[in-house]
């Protein structure tokens, strides 16, 4: 069991200020992101259209790439497409949809070569960023990640490749693109992982693993099950450098729509969901650093809605809660309604100008 005393929590904000050019999307780019990815990968997908089994009349007559692109195009959110799509149970396009948003943000095969995977822009390749820095000077030296858990709700792993290069002086051998063998994501991975990083929605580097043990009988177990809408439970997940050349359904992500219901595996989300609470009920410290909050009521997040409740019953414990935003709106319903210690600042001036937060 992991000793927590600690807690930083990282939200899309964080992510897309970590970088100062080319800057990770927020989710209110993302559809016109992943269009663009789309349309540098258009050619390679080809085979998406020779074994499509939609029942949709356009889709079946010009090809799943053709209505992605179109659906992609038409969008003004990738929330509301993605949430669209799930409600209409269109399940094969909904999870090419997120194996194109997880593709648009793998970072370039390290080191760079030329002619390499497309990408739209340099926002996810190899190199040091704001969650470096941060990791540098408030762990490095103390080594305080031992009693520390890292919660991230992005599906990036900026902060994994931070925790290689600024903890570990990384890339090591085995670790390219998505992979630091020094994290424990909590999916049941061997080895020896010192760093906790729990993921509640699921990451663009996890995959349910097709090749499983061999079972009794000799038969491969692909899954443990089926849920009732057809959604697969894979026996074994595992971190991957890049899923790119993988199937789509594979994916462990839950889809960027409200609910961020799980498209395989729900049942190891959640589990990494209730660690997630679990050690927020611990905690002595908690940072929040870059976190939309979510309105009352809302359905969005579920997740959020009641982690944020945790983190706010813990306030009157004595656990000390500082969120980290520079918007006018969240820090004033941080302070107000959650009660929460507030920086207004980005995450980059926050790391340029506070102190080791631990006392």
């Amino acid at each position: 069991m992991h000793s927590c005393c600690r807690i930083v929590l990282f939200g899309a904000g964080a992510s897309h200020g970590a970088r100062s050019e080319s800057c990770p999307p927020l989710g209110a780019q993302l559809h016109e992101y992943v269009g663009r990815y789309l349309r540098k990968k258009y050619s390679e997908l080809r085979e998406w259209d020779s074994y499509d089994v939609t029942t949709d009349p356009v889709t079946a007559t010009h090809g799943v790439r053709y209505e992605l692109r179109r659906l992609l195009a038409n969008a003004d959110s990738f929330k509301r497409l993605a949430n669209c799509l799930s409600k209409r149970h269109q399940r094969d396009l909904l999870a090419k949809l997120n194996f194109l948003m997880a593709g648009a943000m793998t970072p370039p095969i390290f080191p760079l070569v030329s002619h390499d995977e497309p990408r739209v822009n340099d926002a996810f390749i190899e190199e040091p960023d704001i969650y470096d820095a941060f990791l540098e000077k408030h762990f490095f030296a103390s080594q305080d990640w031992s009693n520390t858990s890292f919660i991230t709700l992005n599906y990036d792993c900026l902060l994994e490749r931070a925790i290689c290069r600024a903890l570990f002086k990384g890339p090591q051998e085995g670790e390219s693109q998505s992979l630091c063998r020094h994290v424990d994501y909590c999916i049941g991975e061997v080895g020896d992982r010192p760093i906790e990083v729990l993921k509640p929605h699921g990451s663009i580097n996890w995959i349910g693993d097709l090749d499983g043990s061999d079972n009794d009988n000799g038969t491969i177990p692909i899954t443990h099950s089926l849920e009732l809408d057809g959604r697969p439970s894979y026996k074994n997940v595992r971190s991957v450098n890049s899923l790119i050349g993988g199937d789509p359904d594979q994916l462990v992500i839950a889809t960027y729509a409200p609910g961020k219901r799980p498209q395989a595996n729900p049942e190891l989300l959640l589990r990494i969901q209730e660690s997630a609470k679990s050690r927020a009920r611990e905690a002595i410290l908690v940072e929040i650093i870059g976190i939309h909050l979510p309105r009352e009521n809302s359905n969005d997040d579920p997740f959020l809605c009641e982690l944020l409740g945790l983190m706010a019953s813990k306030v009157k414990t004595g656990c000390r809660v500082i969120y980290v935003n520079p918007v006018d709106e969240e820090v004033k319903r941080a302070k107000d309604h959650y009660h929460f210690e507030t920086v207004q600042k980005t995450f980059r001036d926050y790391v340029d100008t506070s102190i080791s937060v631990m006392r």
